[in-house]
């Protein structure tokens, strides 16, 4: 196999993985939470083959690890700034105009827990609390507002996805190197 060529399984495999990581993105919650820890040992996985294996798979996995260790590394040097309104990195930058453009209010009857539908705050007095507004609400109860889905959850699920697409295009480029510096090997 020529190294321009690409399988049709790796691209249903990148395609599937891409799939779950926008899924995990909008979902949220126990999607967004299984993602990540079915990423994390994804790339210990990658890691222990980068360590072990020779030849070509090796080459794909220290091609995928570096990239993902770079952009972990970064995010940490740069601290939390990188999950409010304040980043400094192209893919925090991206992600945050992605969250403002999908996140939405959630409003709660305290009194009943159910939500209340069609709830318009500027019909009814609000109090700003913390993580939301207080007010008097419908069905004479008081309502908490919530934005969803919860915004560090949201960064934290995009920036994995993000060191996984770019874990992806270094796995394609070690492959490239070793496949175009060592042409008998058939891949």
């Amino acid at each position: 196999m020529k190294f321009t060529q690409i399988s049709i399984r790796s691209l249903i495999a990148a395609t599937t993985l891409i799939a779950i990581a926008i899924a995990a993105i909008v979902q949220g919650g126990v999607a967004s939470s299984i993602y990540v820890a079915v990423s994390c040992i994804g790339v210990t996985l990658v890691a222990i083959t980068a360590l072990v294996a020779a030849g070509l798979p090796r080459a794909m996995a220290v091609g995928c690890v570096v990239p993902i260790a770079l952009y972990f590394g970064a995010l940490a040097s740069i601290g939390a700034s990188e999950f409010s309104g304040l980043a400094k990195l192209p893919t925090s930058r991206i992600s945050n105009r992605l969250y403002d453009s999908i996140s939405r209010p959630i409003y709660t009857d305290m009194m009943t827990g159910k939500t209340v539908p069609n709830y318009d705050p500027s019909k009814k007095p609000t109090v700003s609390g913390m993580g939301g507004g207080m007010g008097g609400g419908g069905f004479g109860g008081v309502v908490l507002t919530a934005i969803t889905p919860d915004r560090d959850e949201f960064l934290l699920t995009c920036h994995v996805g993000w060191a996984t697409l770019l874990g992806l295009a270094g796995g394609i480029y070690g492959r490239f190197l070793y496949l175009t510096q060592n042409p008998a090997s058939d891949g």
